[in-house]
């Protein structure tokens, strides 16, 4: 088992243990201003081996392309319904059937609902009136 090694922060200074994992890149603690300090730190590293990367014809180029495909994204994520739209189910408390246990699963046959055609004789049912048959009857 290999040693735990202790480092100075270089944030606020105070010795830190250093995961030995992260042996060559634990520079900082884990407290947030620390852990802020070392946020800046490694931007201006970046910034320092990319200085025209925000600058110039390219980084235009660059931007224009980002917004238009997150213009799209936006677009295509507004085509969701929201949960406010949605149509509520309303439950019809007089078409309700009475509970159904396992004893009844096996006796009862399934019924099966169908629809009448339109007709224009309106004497004879009328039109979308349904009617329920058992299977298998």
């Amino acid at each position: 088992m290999r040693k735990a090694t202790q480092r100075r922060c270089g944030g606020c200074g105070e010795e830190f243990h250093v995961d030995p994992r992260k042996r060559g890149e634990h520079w900082y603690c884990a407290k947030p201003e620390c852990r802020r300090a070392s946020k800046q730190a490694s931007q201006r590293r970046w910034l320092q081996k990319n200085p025209d990367y925000f600058r110039g014809p390219q980084s235009a180029v660059r931007q224009r392309d980002r917004r238009q495909r997150q213009g799209e994204q936006k677009r295509q994520r507004g085509t969701a319904m929201s949960q406010d739209l949605i149509d509520t189910q309303v439950i019809d408390p007089a078409n309700e059937r009475e509970p159904v246990t396992r004893s009844d699963r096996r006796t009862r046959r399934p019924t099966v609902t169908t629809a009448t055609p339109f007709s224009s004789d309106r004497s004879v049912g009328g039109a979308g009136d349904a009617e329920e048959a058992s299977v298998g009857s």
